[in-house]
């Protein structure tokens, strides 16, 4: 037996799409108050204020880019910390695992693009 799909109205396509657009804006900005928060803890307000000043001029991508472009600002995180980056990174994942009512220790072993992937993707 064929499976029917279910047709949807407009109205209801409508609100699917903004529920969709208002989740994806929350989930953004929880993601970049997670690096917000990563970067103030660990190099200071003001070495957070260097690191968006050499992202969006070495890489032209702006802070609120960002959450589109995740594997860029890793790349560059990598690129300007060598391995420091990755304490930076698990510390992005701890916060953006609590904002978002994740285990913090399901996550533990992801990396942050590997987690940003799933999110989008369910």
């Amino acid at each position: 037996m064929a499976k029917r799909e279910k047709v949807h109205s407009p109205r209801c396509i409508k609100d699917r799409l903004k529920n969709l657009t208002t989740n994806n804006r929350r989930f953004e900005a929880a993601l970049l108050e997670a690096i917000d928060e990563a970067l103030i803890s660990i190099l200071g307000e003001s070495g957070k204020g260097v690191v968006y000043y050499y992202l969006q001029n070495s890489c032209t991508l702006r802070k609120e880019n960002i959450p589109e472009n995740t594997e860029v600002f890793i790349e560059f995180l990598n690129k300007l910390f060598g391995t420091g980056a990755k304490l930076i990174e698990n510390t992005i994942l701890q916060n953006l695992s609590r904002k978002l009512g994740i285990n913090p220790e399901q996550a533990k072993n992801d990396k942050l693009t590997d987690l940003l992937r799933k999110i989008k993707h369910e």
